[in-house]
């Protein structure tokens, strides 16, 4: 007899979360609370949420590109 259960992968990735400001890492924070609050709850279907995390190196790419799009020069600076 089969179990009738299923199983679902959900491959997900982004920029780094520590490269991130409080409110968007409180943002993200509160988002993925309300997503495992909710296949939390009594009676859902869901029996178990398992987390794989895996890094990989970075050769600092993800750093430059970072800070290249992100840091602003204030014009009265510059020499």
């Amino acid at each position: 007899m089969a179990a009738q259960t299923f199983t679902a992968v959900l491959s997900v990735s982004g920029p780094g979360f520590v490269l991130l400001g409080a409110s968007d890492k409180t943002r993200r924070i509160d988002g993925w609370s309300g997503v495992l609050a909710s296949l939390a709850r009594e009676g859902t279907a869901v029996h178990r949420v398992q987390w794989i995390e895996r890094s990989l190196p970075d050769d600092g790419a993800e750093v430059r590109h970072h800070v290249t799009e992100r840091t602003v020069v204030d014009v009265e600076s510059t020499p």
